[in-house]
């Protein structure tokens, strides 16, 4: 790199000039000539320096990136804080949207969320103060959070271990167990438990996985972690089984086995069921068990009046809170409480103080106080119970129910429909859950929609317009498939239709695909009111009738389908809609097995020509009409969900009508390809006939490699012309191109001259394939009808050929 340390020499020494000058010359001319000369030297050669050193930054940057391989993004001297926020702003609303559409709406916070927000930034500044500071401040914290969160959700006398997931609480209190139930284990490790090893139990309705990753993070076989199943016959079929879990305990015991921990739901995973508490604390007593409850239904334990069903939980071992979801506190910790009289057991589980302590838990539960803990967990279990009353006046939606367990396996429906029927039905229906909602409570509403409920046929002669299908119940409707496709398609109208409502699509392992509502979980976050519950109320009085007359006019469309041979019923269990044909033109065997690769070429693109004018008309039919593919890849049309007053036989023949329209245009057009090969190959025949002509008039000599072309020069053969052809698409007939070259124009002519002497079969007339094609559809580009033949040009109404060759050759 260049330097300019040492003073350049100014240009009137390097020139030389005398001291002996007049100085009056030398000020006129000189002076001010050697200033702009100097200038302009000071400024190349900065230039020079900072070309230098942006080549060396340039150099030192590729070596960094060769050396050390850095991203792109963190390449140079950083970014804006702008386009950081930029950055993530589009990774949180646009990071799996395909159309660059937000995926999620932005939260709206309340003023205890927006506290949460500022306690998370003041917890990162008060980390960066000297550590006597810091530890004093977050034992304090600790120490308020654990003695509020005791009190509130009745669990006195307990230690509290926060977390980020209420799994690593769960690890952290089995670890306890298992220190506490093993004195040596701290210091023999697996050799104390070798002899008897623990066994944990866990239900079948928890969370996925939970039983893998307890074997995995407690370092146990996992045949030592026992799933219990869920109940049969009696009770819910989302809780667990009692009396498999003591028989399984016993064999435990007389395994030579040591039961150590039961995990019981006080609100299962995904039902939202409660296990019977009280008979699982009977069995850890008498076998000196650790006692494990979590679930969403303990936060009624802050309520004045507690459920009977979660009343046991108040005697287990340890509980597993979610503050973060039940009050809406962005950032929050989930707590653990526990109760130990073992100091010495938690330092050897690792249960020791967090880094980070609920700062943000500590100023939201002082925002809130008592009152309004209380309040936001009572409008909770308000909204479910909202729910499930609106629920409870549609047959055909079944509910999960929490009171199921007095029920001998039989669903609440089913009970009432052999005892009462008519009004007094829902009448014993309110009566039966304002009893049983002190006893039990679901924060969670778990329901789906099911076939309908046909009336038997009567006796005597039935109507003229009594249908089958109004008497028999349809054999499609009773498909798991068509059920889950059905409450997925529901799930997306309500979801768009009530976007606050939060509802999840799950999957149960009897009842299938179901929608689930837990206000516990998302009503604080989305601010779920009364008014959206009764929101969905409405849209779910819209969307079943609809569903319901779908599936039961699906035996109706199979037959009306059945009846037209231009179309092909498509038997598509897992289509939540009408159900699936597709037109067959006249001229295509029906029979799939022996169509070629081009016929179902030509059947696909007749079909979405179908499907896209019929999606596009703006009629009715325009909404329930998609394409899909069938088995033997083939488009086929689908018909989605209807309202009662569509019409069958007119969405029937609105697509035979459209589809024959299309099938006449595919004809026309076929006849036109035909015409055009026609005229192409006659045209190529006679070229080839006149090449030959000149060949022999140019005689043999000619044609020899070497010969020719010297005998050629001596004697240069006469201009031989070759006429082209022009096809004429209006007349069909096949002329010269001599009138063209001559005249700069095409020229119609009366009536076609025939071109050669030998006889040729007459090419059809094309009046009447031109006319109806223009009183059908749009008609196509003739190119496509001759995609055979690249080389060959189709413009306006003829098709010119040339075809020459070299007269030297």
């Amino acid at each position: 790199m260049l330097s300019l340390n040492n003073k350049q020499p100014s240009l009137a020494a390097q020139l030389g000039v005398d001291g002996g000058v007049s100085d009056k010359i030398k000020e006129s001319l000189l002076d001010p000539i050697l200033k702009d000369a100097d200038d302009q030297w000071q400024t190349v050669f900065k230039d020079i320096e900072k070309l230098s050193a942006k080549i060396d930054d340039e150099k030192r940057r590729k070596l960094v990136k060769k050396i050390f391989d850095i991203p792109e993004i963190l390449e140079g001297s950083g970014r804006t804080v702008q386009d950081v926020l930029t950055h993530l702003n589009s990774l949180v609303f646009l990071s799996d949207s395909p159309d660059g559409l937000p995926t999620s709406n932005p939260l709206t916070l309340d003023d205890v969320g927006h506290l949460a927000m500022v306690t998370q930034s003041l917890s990162a500044y008060i980390s960066c103060l000297p550590p006597a500071d810091t530890d004093r401040l977050y034992a304090r914290v600790v120490s308020d959070v654990t003695l509020w969160m005791s009190r509130l959700f009745r669990f006195p006398d307990s230690w509290a271990a926060f977390s980020e997931d209420p799994t690593q609480g769960l690890l952290a209190t089995a670890r306890l167990a298992l220190h506490s139930r093993f004195e040596r284990y701290a210091s023999e490790g697996f050799h104390a438990i070798y002899a008897q090893p623990p066994v944990l139990y866990v239900s079948a309705a928890a969370r996925p996985g939970l039983a893998r990753c307890l074997a995995t993070n407690l370092g146990l076989p996992i045949a030592n972690v026992c799933v219990i199943p869920c109940n049969t016959v009696f009770g819910s079929q989302h809780s667990m089984d009692i009396s498999t879990l003591e028989k399984q305990v016993d064999d435990d015991v007389s395994g030579g086995r040591t039961p150590l921990l039961v995990v019981g739901n006080a609100g299962t995973w995904l039902a939202g069921h409660t296990d019977n508490l009280h008979r699982i604390r009977q069995i850890c007593d008498k076998h000196n068990m650790w006692m494990h409850v979590e679930g969403h239904n303990l936060a009624t334990l802050s309520l004045m009046s507690v459920p009977t069903s979660i009343q046991p939980a108040m005697t287990a071992n340890s509980l597993s809170l979610s503050p973060r979801m039940w009050l809406g506190i962005p950032g929050a910790p989930c707590v653990t409480l526990y109760k130990s009289v073992n100091p010495a057991a938690q330092t050897s589980a690792g249960i020791l103080p967090s880094n980070q302590p609920p700062l943000s838990l500590w100023t939201c539960l002082q925002c809130l106080g008592y009152e309004g803990v209380c309040r936001i967990i009572r409008t909770n279990s308000e909204l479910s119970l909202h729910l499930s009353q609106k629920l409870g006046s549609h047959t055909d939606v079944q509910q999960m129910l929490v009171y199921d367990e007095e029920s001998s396996g039989a669903s609440a429906n089913e009970k009432e429909d052999n005892v009462i029927s008519g009004p007094l039905a829902v009448i014993g229906r309110h009566i039966i859950r304002s009893l049983t909602q002190v006893a039990t409570v679901s924060a969670v509403v778990v329901f789906k929609f099911i076939e309908p409920r046909i009336p038997s046929a009567p006796e005597g002669p039935r109507r003229p317009n009594e249908t089958d299908s109004k008497f028999a119940v349809n054999k499609l409707i009773k498909s798991s498939p068509l059920l889950d496709a059905m409450n997925t398609w529901l799930y997306g109208q309500l979801c768009r239709s009530v976007p606050d409502a939060t509802l999840d699509l799950v999957e149960l392992e009897r009842e299938g695909v179901c929608l689930r509502f837990s206000p516990m979980v998302t009503a604080q976050l989305h601010k779920t009111t009364s008014d959206h519950i009764d929101e969905l109320a409405l849209c779910l009085t819209k969307f079943l009738p609809m569903m319901e007359h779908t599936l039961l006019e699906q035996d109706g469309f199979r037959r009306t389908v059945t009846q037209h041979p231009q179309l092909s019923y498509i038997y598509t269990p897992d289509w939540p809609g009408l159900g699936s044909t597709f037109y067959v033109p006249d001229y295509l065997d029906s029979n799939l097995e022996t169509l070629t690769d081009n016929e179902k070429t030509e059947m696909n693109k007749i079909n979405l020509d179908l499907i896209n004018y019929l999606s596009n008309d703006g009629s009715p039919l325009a909404k329930i009409v998609s394409a899909g593919r069938t088995q033997e890849d083939l488009v086929c049309i689908r018909l989605g969900i209807i309202s009662a007053e569509t019409s069958i036989d007119d969405v029937i023949a609105r697509i035979v009508n459209k589809g024959k329209e299309l099938e006449d245009t595919s004809k026309a057009l076929e006849k036109l390809s035909e015409l055009v090969r026609h005229g192409i190959d006659e045209a190529s025949s006679l070229l080839d006939e006149e090449l030959q002509h000149n060949v022999y008039q140019r005689g043999v000599i000619r044609q020899l490699p070497i010969v020719g072309s010297l005998y050629s020069w001596l004697l240069p053969p006469s201009q031989i012309e070759i006429k082209g052809r022009t096809f004429n698409l209006t007349s069909g007939s096949l002329d010269t191109t001599e009138t063209i070259y001559k005249y700069r124009m095409q020229i119609q002519q009366s009536s076609p001259t025939p071109t050669s002497d030998k006889p040729t079969a007459p090419p059809p007339k094309l009046c009447e394939i031109t006319e109806d094609l223009k009183s059908k559809t749009k008609i196509l580009e003739t190119s496509n009808a001759i995609a055979e033949k690249p080389d060959e040009e189709t413009t306006g109404e003829s098709v010119l050929l040339n075809k020459s060759q070299d007269s030297g050759k």
